[in-house]
Order: C-alpha cells, then structure tokens, then sequence
C-alpha cells in the first residue's frame, strides 16, 4: 500500500506522472491530494454558456444539440462541428479531419467539455476541446467513479492534463493509500471532537 510520501510514478505510471511534475511541480501523492477542485458543477445541471467570455479556459457539462460534418472548400480535408446547448445558449466545438467522431458525438449525449473559448464570425467556440462523455444506456449502471456522485470536481488544469483527467490521477491515488498516520493524540482529538486525517482525506467530509 502507497503512503501519502509515496512517489506519483508508483500510482499514476511515468508518463502521467512526468506531467504532472512539469505543469505543476507534484512529485508525491501528498503533492497531488492538495490540488483541490476550485468549483463544482452539479450533475443534471448543465453550465451557463452565455456566461462564457472569449480567451476563457473552461470545463462545462454541456448536451450535444447537433453534429455536422462537411468537407472544406478552401483546403483538403474535412470539418466537424458539434454545437453544445444549455438549453438557452449554444457553442460550437470544431474538429479538423475527425469526422469519425460522429459516432459517439451525437445529439442527445452530454458530458463535460474543456478548452479555450474562440471567436469565429461572432459564434463562441472551442476548436479541438477535449472531452469526456457521461456514459448511457447500459454502460450507466457501471458508470465511473468520477459521474458517481453529484458534484462533478473541476480541477485547475491545462491543456494536457484536464480537469477529468486529475480528478482520475486523484483517485488513483486515493485508492492506493493506506493507513494515514494520525499526527494529532487520540485524546485531543476526541476532545475536539475533530475527524481523523485518514476521514477528510479518503472521503472528503
């Protein structure tokens, strides 16, 4: 069993591990248990787009309003453009040359999409966002852990590493602890009545 001192390589693999330390300096998992969500977004709850403002790095739980495929005029290749909805407003996500896509990016679906907010002839956009789709029909009932509950974490991020993606890091690591060596004496502890490391650590509360 890991400890919180325990190396993320042992945890998450090299390369994910690698990443880590080069975009956020987290060597250990006691580094990454205290890369906290900077906000929640609430399952069955989709995210404001209007709100959302050109240069913006943002994570949103959206619904696939439609998805288009057409080929390009002014060059060889192909564009897909899926347009997301709140219900009120709508934003387009682009794919060059990924027409494949449509095969799971289809209307209906929701999940949570990350990128930087566009401009392309007035519209809002995100232009090759990553993306991590809510499972349905069968695959709901073995649903993973991170759309489990009903707040969905979303993490400081990049590019690289997504939010969804540290929230899987975090997990990993979580599942590898073991016991957590209590600093605080039993006695002062029950006296104020505080939880144990290992209880806010492991589950959050």
């Amino acid at each position: 069993m890991a400890t919180l001192d325990s190396k993320l390589t042992a945890v998450v693999g090299d390369r994910t591990a690698k990443a880590l330390r080069d975009l956020f300096g987290y060597v250990t998992i006691s580094d990454l248990l205290h890369h906290y969500p900077r906000r929640y977004l609430v399952r069955g709850e989709l995210s404001n787009i209007a709100e959302l403002a050109e240069g913006d790095e943002v994570t949103i739980l959206a619904e696939i309003y439609s998805a288009t495929s057409r080929r390009l005029h002014a060059r060889k290749g192909n564009i897909l453009e899926v347009v997301v909805t709140d219900g009120t407003a709508k934003l387009s996500l682009t794919f060059f040359n990924q027409a494949w896509r449509t095969k799971e990016l289809h209307a209906g679906r929701e999940g949570l999409f990350a990128g930087k907010v566009g401009l392309f002839k007035g519209k809002r956009q995100l232009a090759h966002p990553d993306y991590l789709l809510i499972p349905e029909g069968e695959d709901k009932s073995e649903a993973i852990s991170d759309f489990a509950g009903k707040f969905l974490p979303v993490y400081p991020a990049t590019r690289k590493l997504p939010s969804w993606k540290v929230a899987q890091c975090v997990r990993l690591g979580l599942d590898a602890l073991g016991e957590i060596a209590e600093p605080l004496p039993e006695k002062f502890r029950d006296g104020l009545n505080f939880p144990t490391l290992q209880q806010p650590i492991v589950t959050g509360k």
